[in-house]
């Protein structure tokens, strides 16, 4: 067999090619081939992960009007997310209120649009907005808030 080279463990080019390739089972894997694997699924896991909680980050984005919304804003009730997607500007402004001046301005908007819509002359709307001025609590029709707005559609 001079002249012709060998080509690793075993006799001859045949017996090696056999070798490589017999199928191998899973638990004939090296130690470092195991880690490597689940070092490339951590990567992969890790990418997944970052790329749907930056994906999630520019939903929320757009949905409050260009810019994530502060804790406070996330947890207000009613039509915010309505209102920074038509005027974040005003939201952020709206914002930065103390409790007090957002309260009145919050009263006076809603007597304002009743105003606007004609519906401040309803008897039955007249002494809800009578109590919501004095800061009393608001009856009849108008709590809950589904209650009053079935009356007004």
């Amino acid at each position: 067999m001079a002249g012709r080279p060998r080509i690793g463990l075993g006799s001859t080019p045949d017996q090696r090619h056999r070798r490589l390739l017999a199928p191998r089972s899973p638990d004939a894997a090296t130690a470092a081939e195991r880690g490597g694997t689940r070092g490339r699924r951590g990567a992969d896991a890790e990418r997944i992960r970052l790329d749907a909680q930056r994906a999630a980050q520019a939903q929320e984005r757009w949905l409050w009007g260009g810019r994530r919304p502060s804790a406070r804003l996330r947890d207000l009730g009613g039509n915010v997310v309505g209102v920074a997607r038509s005027d974040r500007e005003l939201l952020d402004a709206f914002e930065a209120l103390d409790a007090g001046t957002q309260r009145a301005a919050a009263r006076w908007l809603a007597r304002r649009a009743f105003e606007i819509a004609g519906l401040d002359r309803l008897d039955w709307v007249r002494p809800a907005l009578d109590a919501m001025d004095r800061g009393a609590e608001v009856v009849g029709r108008f709590t809950p808030y589904h209650l009053g707005m079935r009356d007004v559609v």
